[in-house]
């Protein structure tokens, strides 16, 4: 699968993981969570799905 970029990819405070945000796949924006943040910017790979959001891990 073509990577993907995490628009961004944060914990609201005092959360733990996953962490929550949104990546563009293929000119489309998705919910994405993942077990460490990511920085903007950051290419990603899609490692599973759960509905409409999904998971992903830097690679």
């Amino acid at each position: 699968m073509t990577p993907s970029w995490a628009s961004r990819l944060s914990s609201p405070r005092g959360s733990c993981p996953p962490l929550d945000g949104k990546v563009e796949l293929h000119g489309s924006d998705w919910r994405a969570t993942a077990e460490e943040a990511i920085e903007a910017g950051t290419p990603v790979k899609v490692v599973g799905r759960n509905g409409l959001t999904l998971a992903v891990r830097r690679l």
